[in-house]
């Protein structure tokens, strides 16, 4: 899902960053995010999920603040973002779970 600045993002698995498709470029946005499955963009925040460390982050846009949002599952796969109960619903793919994690 796009923010309202309609641009292209792109999370690199192996590298850890989020970039931004720009002026015909790749930007960094985010670093330290090593395995990206799950990427929503919001005009406040960018959420990141990592099927290999098991976590989910918050990048604050405003901020430029990465913080953790959950850590400790198997898998942190490709999430849905759940904009009106303001929630990500995050699969724990190799522990067959569901993980609801508040976003406001």
């Amino acid at each position: 899902q796009g923010a309202s600045d309609n641009q292209l993002y792109v999370g690199d698995f192996f590298t850890g960053q989020v970039h931004v498709h720009k002026d015909g470029k790749l930007q960094p946005v985010v670093s330290g995010v090593r395995g990206v499955d799950g990427l929503t963009v919001t005009p406040d925040a960018i959420f990141i999920s990592s099927w290999n460390q098991g976590k989910v982050w918050k990048f604050d846009r405003k901020t430029q603040q990465l913080k953790v949002l959950h850590e400790g599952l198997t898998s942190a796969a490709d999430f849905f973002y759940d904009e009106a109960h303001h929630q990500l619903i995050v699969p724990d793919m190799l522990a067959g779970t569901l993980v609801f994690l508040p976003v406001k």
